[in-house]
């Protein structure tokens, strides 16, 4: 049995050494984008964001901007 090549996800998310999750609730309201934009600069490898108290619209646009900086 051969052993199948990983994914790029994979191989990415194997090799993270510091992964980001976004909440605007438990991080006291703080803006999501600067901290994004803070964290990367420190070295985040992997953000995810998990903003449950954001509508459809206001996660889209977040995303949006997010996507741009990453």
């Amino acid at each position: 049995m051969t052993k199948q090549p990983q994914s790029k996800i994979k191989i990415h998310l194997a090799s993270a050494r510091l992964y980001l999750v976004t909440d605007q609730e438990l991080s006291e309201n703080r803006d999501t984008l600067k901290t994004v934009e803070q964290a990367l600069k420190g070295g985040v490898d992997i953000v995810q964001l998990r903003e449950y108290s954001l509508t459809d619209s206001e996660l889209l646009a977040i995303a949006k901007e997010v996507r741009r900086l990453t």
